[in-house]
C-alpha cells in the first residue's frame, strides 16, 4: 500500500473538519492552528487547501485568508436536481446486483439509529448511497456521485441537528432496504424518490 504523503495526510482531516461542519460555512481556516493540529508544515496544508479549493470546499482570498464555502440556495437546488434525476435511476440499476446480506446489516444500522450520534448517522447515509451507486457497476456513475455526497454531506449534518429529520431520514431508509430486499424495482425508485424530496425541502429551510 502506497504510504500517505503529507498533503494528503493534511487533505483528508482538512476535508473531514469541513463535511462534518467541525468547521462551519464561512468560518476561517487558520493554517497555523491546522499545522500544530496535525504535525506537519506549512507546504503540505497550503497545497491540501488548493485542492480543497478545487473541491469547492473553501475559499481562497488574496491577503485575507482562506475560509470555509458557503452552502447557498443554489448550491442545494443544484446538488439536489442531480440526486432527483440520477439517484432513482441507479437505484433501479442496482436492484439485480443488491447483496441480502449487506441490506440486512444496513437495515440493522438504521433501525438503531437513536444510538448513533449525528456523524456517524449522516456517514452512514453517505456510506449506503455509495452502495447503492457501486451496485449499478457504473464506474463513471460512482466517480460522480461520490463528488455530490461529498458536497451534500454538510448539507445532511447542518439538517441533521434537527431531530425529527434524522428520524425521518433513517425511516426512509429503512423502506428503500426494503424494497431493494423485495426486489421490486418500481418500489425502490419510488421510495428513493420520496427520500430525496424530503431531503430537499428539508435542506431548504438550512440557509
Amino acid at each position: 500500500m502506497k504510504k500517505q504523503s503529507y498533503k494528503d495526510i493534511a487533505y483528508e482531516i482538512i476535508k473531514e473538519k469541513i463535511v462534518s461542519c467541525e468547521l462551519l460555512p464561512g468560518d476561517i481556516v487558520d493554517k497555523n492552528v491546522l499545522m500544530k493540529e496535525i504535525g506537519v508544515g506549512l507546504t503540505p496544508v497550503r497545497e491540501a487547501i488548493n485542492k480543497l479549493e478545487q473541491d469547492d470546499l473553501v475559499v481562497i482570498m488574496p491577503r485575507r485568508g482562506v475560509v470555509v464555502s458557503n452552502v447557498s440556495i443554489n448550491d442545494i437546488s443544484c446538488i439536489y436536481s442531480v440526486r432527483e434525476l440520477v439517484e432513482p435511476y441507479m437505484a433501479r440499476e442496482a436492484v439485480p446486483n443488491m447483496q441480502e446480506e449487506d441490506l440486512r446489516w444496513y437495515m440493522k444500522q438504521f433501525q438503531s439509529y437513536i444510538e448513533k450520534d449525528m456523524v456517524e448517522q449522516t456517514n452512514l447515509d453517505s456510506k449506503f448511497h455509495l452502495y447503492i451507486a457501486g451496485n449499478t457497476r457504473n464506474k463513471y456513475l460512482v466517480k460522480m456521485m461520490d463528488n455530490i455526497y461529498l458536497q451534500n454531506q454538510r448539507i445532511r449534518i447542518l439538517t441533521s441537528k434537527v431531530p425529527q429529520r434524522l428520524r425521518d431520514s433513517s425511516q426512509e431508509h429503512i423502506e428503500i432496504i426494503d424494497m431493494f430486499l423485495k426486489k421490486d424495482a418500481d418500489g425502490v425508485e419510488q421510495a428513493m424518490r420520496k427520500h430525496i424530496a424530503s431531503a430537499k425541502d428539508a435542506a431548504a429551510h438550512i440557509v
